[in-house]
Parts: C-alpha cells; sequence; structure tokens
C-alpha cells in the first residue's frame, strides 16, 4: 500500500507568519503539533494547509498553485501529479475538523439501506450517518442468520464486539456495553454504576473524541468491507485538538488516535501541555516564538513543558488545580 503523507511544509504568509520551514520526515509518517498562544496564527495554517492538501487531492493542482501557494507549500512523500490517481487507488484519507466541531449522529426513524461511499470532501462529515449504520448492520445481521447465513452474521456480529471493545478503550472502562433495544431501535452505552446513555447524551469530551474517531471510520467502512481494520493511509488536520477534553483525555488523545489508525498522519494545533508531551513519534512547532522541537517532548513532565517550553513560572490557577486533581487520582 502506498503511503501518502507530508516531509515538509513550508510556510510562505499566513497572516503575520513568514518564511517559516518544518521538516517532518522523509521516510515515515511523522505526526505534526502547531502550538503557541492564541493569536498566533495555529488556526489559519491548519485552515490553508486542508485547503491546499484538497486542492492537490481533488487534482486541481494548477488552481492549488495560484490561490494557495501564496499561503504555503508542502512535499509529499510521492510526486504531486500521482496524488489524484493514487488517492483512488488506495483511497486514501483527507479531512479537516475545525475547533468548534460539535458530534452530531441523526436518530433514524425507520431502518434504510446506507449506502456508503469511497470518498468524502472535506465538507462532508459521515459520522453524522453512524448510527443509520449500526441499525443497517443490525437488520443485516438478523436477515443473515435468518437465512441461514452464518458467516456473514457472525462477521458482523464481532463488527459489533470490537466496536464495544473500542468503547471500552475510549472510556477506560471494561463495564462498558453496547445494547440494541428491538423496539425503539435504538443504542444505548451501558455503563457500571450509571443510567444508561445514548451517543448524543455522552459528555462533551467523550462526544469530542467520537467525532473524530467515528467519522474516520465512516470514512473507511466501505474500503474495509467491515473488517474492523483502518488502516487506510491519508492525512488528517484538526484544530484545537484538546477541544471539550477533560486532562485525562488531553493526555491520551493522540497515542489513541495513532495507534487506531496506524497509517493517518495526524497534523493537530494545541497549546495543552498535556496533548505536547503525549507522543514521541512528533514535531512540535511554536509558532509563536518560532521552536522547532523535532523528537517531541513525551520524556519531558507536564510541569517542564508549561514552565520551561512556555516560559512560565506555574501553571494557571485553574489548569494547576485541574493537575493536581489528576496527578492525585494518577
Amino acid at each position: 500500500m502506498e503511503q501518502f503523507f507530508i516531509t515538509n511544509l513550508k510556510i510562505r504568509q499566513v497572516r503575520h507568519l513568514r518564511d517559516i520551514t518544518i521538516p517532518l520526515s522523509e521516510k515515515h509518517v511523522k505526526h505534526l503539533i502547531l502550538t503557541g498562544k492564541n493569536g498566533s496564527g495555529k488556526t489559519s495554517v491548519a485552515a490553508a494547509l486542508a485547503r491546499y492538501l484538497n486542492k492537490i487531492y481533488t487534482g486541481e493542482r494548477e488552481q492549488a498553485f495560484r490561490n494557495c501557494q501564496k499561503e504555503l507549500d508542502i512535499k509529499l512523500n510521492n510526486n504531486i501529479d500521482k496524488i489524484p490517481k493514487l488517492a483512488e487507488e488506495y483511497h486514501y484519507i483527507l479531512v479537516y475538523y475545525e475547533a468548534d466541531r460539535v458530534f452530531y449522529a441523526e436518530q433514524p426513524r425507520h431502518i434504510e439501506k446506507l449506502q456508503l461511499k469511497d470518498y468524502y470532501e472535506l465538507t462532508e462529515f459521515p459520522r453524522i450517518e453512524f448510527v443509520k449504520y449500526l441499525l443497517d448492520l443490525k437488520m443485516t445481521e438478523a436477515l443473515a442468520r435468518n437465512n441461514n447465513k452464518t458467516k456473514k452474521a457472525d462477521e458482523i456480529k464481532d463488527w459489533f464486539t470490537k466496536l464495544e471493545q473500542l468503547l471500552k478503550q475510549i472510556f477506560d472502562d471494561e463495564t462498558v456495553k453496547l445494547e440494541f433495544d428491538e423496539e425503539s431501535f435504538g443504542f444505548h452505552i451501558l455503563q457500571q454504576g450509571k443510567e444508561p446513555f445514548d451517543f448524543h447524551t455522552l459528555s462533551g469530551g467523550y462526544q469530542a473524541v467520537l467525532d473524530i474517531v467515528l467519522d474516520l471510520m465512516m470514512r473507511m467502512q466501505h474500503q474495509t468491507q467491515r473488517s474492523f481494520d483502518f488502516s487506510l493511509p491519508g492525512i488528517v488536520v484538526i484544530d484545537e485538538i484538546e477541544t471539550h477534553l477533560h486532562l485525562e483525555l488531553q493526555r491520551s488523545i493522540l497515542p489513541f488516535l495513532t495507534s487506531f489508525f496506524p497509517n493517518i498522519q495526524f497534523i493537530v494545533t494545541s497549546h495543552s501541555p498535556f496533548i505536547l508531551n503525549s507522543l514521541e513519534n512528533v514535531v512540535i512547532y511554536d509558532l509563536g516564538n518560532r521552536i522547532l522541537v523535532e523528537h517531541g517532548l513525551n520524556d519531558v513532565p507536564y510541569e517542564g513543558v508549561v514552565e520551561g517550553y512556555f516560559r512560565v513560572d506555574k501553571l494557571s490557577d485553574i489548569l494547576k488545580e485541574k493537575f493536581e486533581r489528576y496527578c492525585t487520582k494518577n
């Protein structure tokens, strides 16, 4: 399988940012965290990168150069001219999650056959149809078993078992179960000591995680044929990845995403120390101070990241309180 990743990012001019070169890796997927204080240009760079990638991906190379290359330029592991053809052959994933993302999945009133697509545009979010997809799978499993197509039915049952395992991992709770109510056609998440809840009544943090995870899963489902194999290559840009995440999730989100989607290159913006030191295979670039960290900060404690990297004497009162609570529990 041909990989698809950025090896070098050059910011020509994005707002006040000029002539910045960020080398990644020529040989393998290397993730990138863009950091800096509010107003440093993180969101602007992420948006410009997403626009540029989309033009290349869809074959609008000349237009990409005219409209986007004034802002930035990138080098890929493959010749840019080959990308549209390779994307069609290997179904590369390309998506941009903005900072103000809100999880939403339509609640179906009846069962309908869902037609998944080979490719979803940057502005499409297939996780909207996730619950519909679950319901479609449940019906397909029941019909297959009724028609003595045991292998097909068992494959779908195994898919749901793996989905439940995924939820256990995200919630960090082995008591989590996914329950289907055949009367209401609804799916509920069961967790010991809590009332049943659905995908819409999750806390903001878990909704923020599932918003990304379920969307990426849906983008791959047609190609993976329900194998629960999410190894398709691609590039995912996420603005303010820590949005809505409590500290434990900030610490675990990038390690989880990079292991569950092993061939995706994640390019994210963040100013959370819990994000910055959560990953080893990452380049960090501070847009405000023009500091390049080539091998991550995962061996630096949170206090060191805050006091050294951000050049401040102490955490903000709110973050310090949360940090101390986190350390006490762990």
